[in-house]
């Protein structure tokens, strides 16, 4: 039997509206298109504009365009400046909740207690007898030789 509906397999990616861009990224560029545009008329009206000021009220577009196409290890620049600023207010402690959806792995604390710490054996002075005595009682299974005794 088979499905009359093709179930897709990749729900968590965004749906691409026109060619490459997604409606979020669509919507970026238009806001930040438009104030680059509605600065431009509203001061070329007043002031004559050198290519100075022009690079300045493209400033909004150019950090649209970054927002929306700029990826730093696998995240939106937006996520990403999200993520550090997350970072920078919450505690430094963050911990591994299983079922958590989290993007960004979380650190775990690699501090040692006292109770974690390693304990030194000391070098100790073992008779040949006694390793003998060792091998024989691995080589029988557990057995005592003197267990017959």
């Amino acid at each position: 039997m088979s499905l009359r509906y093709k179930v897709p397999q990749d729900v968590q990616r965004e749906d691409k509206i026109l060619f490459f861009i997604t409606m979020k990224q669509l919507v970026i560029l238009m806001v930040t298109g438009g104030i680059s545009y509605m600065l431009f008329v509203s001061l070329s009206e007043t002031y004559i504009l050198s290519q100075v000021a022009i690079a300045f009220i493209m400033l909004p577009f150019v950090l649209g365009c970054a927002f929306c196409f700029v990826r730093i290890k696998g995240l939106g620049l937006s996520q990403f400046f999200l993520l550090n600023i997350e970072h920078l207010l919450l505690p430094a402690r963050r911990y591994w909740q299983p079922g958590s959806q989290s993007v960004v792995s979380s650190t775990v604390d690699f501090s040692m207690n006292d109770k974690d710490t390693v304990k030194i054996v000391e070098n100790k002075n073992i008779s040949a007898e006694k390793i003998k005595n060792l091998a024989d009682l691995i080589d029988s299974g557990g057995k005592s030789a003197r267990a017959n005794d």
